[in-house]
């Protein structure tokens, strides 16, 4: 696979790729034919050597081909390391798409969107200021701070207007670079060889990042810690404490529904909200720099508790927001139609045309903006719905609505009205709740009343419906007319969430397709964070199927389904083994390796134990079934040849994982990180010894030097923004593994 590709006795960082990549058959560097003297030659051997992107079956691999959208996000999936999905609802993706879950997981990293007509287009060619916005994204880069950066390029004015920011960005931080003629070509479709010369320049640049992936309470119960990169929060029910976080902060769509506590966390960087929901995201006694919401396809529940300080919060999709008494934002820039609540303190807000209708139970100290003009911004104005301005009875306004039976508007019914439901209004959501007074709707569905100027809050419920209520309040003005939106009404409904408890802990199974069998016919559910939801389901005794990708197939137990009212059922999941298996080879001549002898070990986070024992066959190839949701370390042995104990310190879930691994006479390796952080990629890693040897950290830190020879040795890392730091010296001997300390690197002072 790997012959001629490298001499003996030179260094490469070996990246251990899990996923089996979707570019076609492996062919090493040297015998594809037409990237030897390639203008990007070295880093596509390099990510060749890493099996991050392979040639063709012919022995080419084309790297002046366009890239498709698709195999990009692939790309960027596989090379980056990213796994947490998001649920998707683009109309020209089907589940059975090769590239369905790359799209799944691109949504989730949060760095595509799709287009205005909810499609995706993932087999259409990306251009080049597509691919800089998905980079922009990814990194999360502050774009405002680079404005006239992309001057520098004589097509500058050809720039599209939702890429500007991006592609000035991009090239401050030199990820991308024009062309000869000083050109970008912000429309020119990407290449392969000019994709991987833009992920290699953005992972090299990639600011360290702790990932929080499983749920549960992080950070010391006092004190404080200090992380130096940015941090990611990818899972619901996780809890950050007593923390200080140098870079960026991202409450990733993976969160979908679920709920986040921060508790003391000081973010200094940009917080982006783009998971979380009706139950809430919590900040308490919390500085927060720059928020922005960006909550996709519903609406996001922001708690601002005790002394929490918020420098600028920039909303641009729907929330509720809620501020304690000692809560502050110094400044709110609204471009989405938001409810402010709680007594805390805004202090000025600029409230865009597109924020309209936003609302405040506290007057803000100053609005401006367009969205401003004509009011509807004081304390407890504007509505959920639409104001028209006809006149009511004197000191009073008037609230009127439409409910409809959601099966008889599915089924095209001429009157789909819900007649008889009672329409009770409150003061108050929740307990200590006022009812102010109840509304019957007529034969139409339809209803009206007048209230006293105030927020107010509507249920809805009728026999042989189940109850629905409104979130958000209602503000009432004297003298206005406001219309609700229309209420939908159902019979029957049934939440069936697919569950694993294997370990002990409850994991849920994402994607499960949830089919229900009741009275001999079927439906069928794609489950989401908390399972499949059914509405209107026929009345009677069910049962569910439930499949996931890495599961046995399980079935519940009998379940009725009731008019009026909610069904909820738990399934719980058998995983299948998780199977990892690759081929060993020797480095440098690429040659299989057969009686390589392979450990393999359990981790926790105070002790590992040895679960496997085996073998590779002639070929050089393995395979082991492990269980999921834990960590585990290989270990590979075989006389001549230094240990491979390289830690694997992965999460396996249930499925399948490749891995191959090389062989060496001598390793050495270890991991790069900054103060507070787990690893920092980008460090330039220089061996002093027999002779001089010099490579780069991968995106988590970590180098691995094959090959070296006999010898004592030093190693110094250094990285721009850091003082640098040099090793003492140890010894390489023969067939020898060297396992280095952790280095730690600290920012240089201003």
């Amino acid at each position: 696979m790997f012959n001629g590709l490298i001499r003996k006795g030179t260094t490469l960082l070996l990246t251990l790729c899990l996923i089996v990549s979707s570019f076609g058959m492996v062919y090493g560097a040297e015998e594809l034919s037409d990237v030897k003297g390639h203008w990007a030659e070295k880093p596509l051997t390099d990510w060749i050597v890493k099996n991050r992107i392979q040639g063709y079956e012919d022995g080419s691999f084309k790297p002046d081909h366009a890239i498709t959208r698709a195999e990009f996000m692939a790309l960027v999936n596989r090379s980056f390391g990213l796994s947490v999905t998001s649920d998707v609802y683009f109309t020209d993706l089907k589940s059975s798409d090769w590239n369905y879950t790359d799209v799944r997981v691109a949504l989730g990293a949060g760095y595509i969107e799709g287009y205005e007509d909810h499609t995706i287009r993932s087999m259409k060619a990306i251009n080049r200021e597509e691919a800089v916005v998905m980079i922009s994204r990814l990194l999360k880069l502050d774009t405002s701070s680079y404005t006239g950066a992309g001057n520098a390029f004589t097509d500058g004015d050809q720039v599209a207007a939702w890429s500007k920011a991006a592609v000035e960005a991009t090239a401050a931080q030199k990820i991308v670079e024009g062309y000869t003629d000083t050109s970008f070509k912000p429309k020119k479709e990407i290449t392969r060889a000019e994709a991987v010369v833009m992920l290699d320049r953005a992972l090299a640049g990639r600011t360290a990042e702790v990932v929080y992936n499983r749920e549960g309470t992080y950070g010391p119960e006092s004190g404080q810690q200090t992380i130096s990169g940015n941090v990611v929060i990818e899972v619901s029910g996780v809890k950050l404490q007593n923390t200080v976080i140098e870079g960026n902060l991202l409450l990733a769509s993976g969160i979908q529904e679920g709920d986040v506590f921060l508790t003391n966390v000081t973010v200094k960087g940009t917080t982006t909200i783009n998971g979380g929901g009706a139950n809430s995201v919590h900040f308490k006694d919390s500085m927060l720099g720059k928020v922005i919401v960006n909550k996709k396809l519903s609406l996001v529940r922001i708690v601002l508790e005790g002394t929490t300080r918020v420098q600028e919060f920039i909303a641009q999709t729907q929330a509720q927001v809620e501020l304690s008494i000692y809560a502050v934002i110094n400044n709110a820039i609204i471009n989405n139609v938001i409810t402010f609540k709680g007594q805390g303190t805004i202090e000025i807000v600029t409230l865009n045309d597109t924020g309209k209708g936003t609302t405040f139970e506290k007057q803000p100290g100053n609005v401006n903006g367009e969205g401003a003009v004509g009011g509807g911004t004081g304390g407890g104005s504007g509505s959920s719905g639409s104001n028209n301005h006809h006149s009511s009875s004197s000191g009073t306004g008037t609230v009127t609505g439409y409910v409809y039976d959601a099966k008889l508007s599915r089924n095209g019914a001429v009157n789909k009205g819900a007649s008889g439901v009672t329409v009770s209004v409150y003061s108050k959501p929740s307990a200590p709740e006022t009812l102010i007074t109840t509304v019957t709707t007529d034969a139409n569905g339809q209803y009206s009343l007048n209230l006293v100027p105030g927020s107010y809050y509507f249920t809805y419920q009728g026999n042989g419906y189940l109850p629905r209520g409104t979130f958000s309040a209602t503000a009432v003005i004297t003298g206005q007319t406001i219309s609700m939106e229309a209420m939908e009404l159902y019979h029957t409904a049934l939440l069936l969430g697919a569950r694993d408890n294997s370990i002990g802990s409850i994991q849920r199974v994402f994607g499960a397709i949830v089919t229900v069998t009741i009275n001999n016919e079927t439906f069928t559910e794609e489950s989401n964070v908390d399972g499949a939801y059914f509405i209107d389901l026929p009345v009677g005794t069910g049962t569910a199927t439930v499949t996931a990708k890495g599961y046995n197939d399980a079935v519940s137990t009998p379940f009725e389904i009731i008019e009026g009212k909610e069904t909820r059922v738990t399934v719980y999941m058998k995983p299948l083994p998780a199977t990892v298996s690759g081929t060993v080879y020797e480095y440098g001549t690429g040659l299989k390796q057969g009686s390589v002898a392979i450990n393999v070990y359990q981790m926790t986070s105070t002790k590992e134990t040895l679960v496997q024992q085996l073998m590779t066959d002639d070929n050089g190839q393995y395979s082991v079934n492990l269980q999921p949701w834990m960590h585990y370390r290989f270990q590979f042995t075989k006389n001549g040849y230094a240990v491979g104990d390289t830690p694997i310190y992965v999460n396996i879930r249930p499925g399948t994982y490749a891995l191959d691994r090389a062989m060496a006479a001598t390793l050495v390796y270890g991991n790069v990180a900054a103060a507070g952080s787990s690893g920092l990629g980008g460090v330039h890693i220089t061996t002093v010894g027999q002779a001089t040897y010099t490579m780069d950290t991968d995106a988590y830190g970590n180098y691995l030097l094959f090959n070296l020879p006999e010898g004592i040795y030093t190693i110094t890392a250094s990285k721009d923004g850091y003082d640098s730091v040099t090793t003492g010296s140890f010894e390489v001997t023969a067939q020898g593994t060297v396992k280095m300390p952790q280095i730690r690197l600290n920012a240089k002072k201003n």
